[in-house]
């Protein structure tokens, strides 16, 4: 993605292709993604929209959405068998950036699968649209943000790829303002290193944290939180990825 669409207007629908060509991945850059709705894999749980046919783009990624959505039918059924009648599993899906450059869900997972307690899951697919595969956060994100890169289960048993680093946890605290929440919830932030899903989100104008670490009890200390542009460009974040979510942020609706 370039960010920079100078004297270029970001097309509010996808236009019809002339015999039948496919858009070319730059070229999709410059529409915003159009998407169908598929079938929900499971009662309450919706399957992953998928890219309008004629992007460049669009086989590769969807083809990882079936099996994102194949992961959630197998996680929601192993989950209602083994918890009988009081099982429960509901999903909501988000698109929170639909090009240029790259493409987010984010679903949530709300499930009880016997126990003491329901839980929920988050989980967030990004892509590039240059390449149709998972963002590399190492092109986009300095070391001092990148640190160290893990991995965490959702609900369903996708892996997803996680960043921790001091600068990253700093950013995020902020953006949550534990204070405002709990006088406890910065004792329960500083108690551990802090390990995150992140995701571009056009509507809020910034990168989404969500961490992954805390326990049940202290989960409402750790929500999701949007970084601002503002301090993303301070800490050194690639121009690319900063000026693709404010180019979608400004024709968000």
């Amino acid at each position: 993605m370039s960010g920079r669409r100078t004297g270029k207007v970001w097309l509010a629908v996808a236009v019809p292709l002339l015999g039948g060509m496919v858009l070319s991945a730059a070229q999709a850059e410059e529409l915003p993604l159009a998407f169908t709705k598929a079938s929900d894999v499971a009662k309450g749980v919706p399957g992953f929209p998928r890219l309008a046919a004629g992007y460049a783009m669009s086989r590769k990624i969807n083809a990882a959405l079936v099996k994102a959505d194949a992961r959630a039918k197998a996680g929601a059924r192993s989950c209602l068998a083994g918890a009988g009648k009081h099982g429960d599993w509901s999903r909501s899906v988000e698109i929170t950036m639909k090009g240029p450059r790259f493409v987010s869900f984010v679903a949530t997972d709300d499930y009880f699968c016997g126990g003491a307690y329901p839980d929920t899951s988050t989980q967030a697919l990004v892509y590039d649209l240059t390449t149709g595969i998972p963002v590399d956060w190492a092109k986009f994100l300095p070391p001092a943000l990148l640190g160290e890169k893990g991995t965490t289960k959702a609900a369903d048993g996708t892996v997803l790829g996680t960043l921790s680093s001091p600068t990253l946890t700093a950013l995020y605290v902020k953006a949550v303002k534990p204070a405002e929440i709990d006088p406890s919830c910065q004792d329960a932030l500083d108690s551990q290193p802090l390990h995150f899903l992140a995701w571009p989100d056009a509507k809020a104008n910034g990168l989404t944290l969500q961490q992954t670490d805390l326990p049940h009890v202290a989960a409402a200390c750790g929500p999701a939180a949007t970084v601002p542009m503002a301090e993303l460009r301070s800490a050194g974040v690639d121009a690319a990825l900063l000026d693709a979510i404010e180019a979608a942020h400004k024709v968000w609706k």
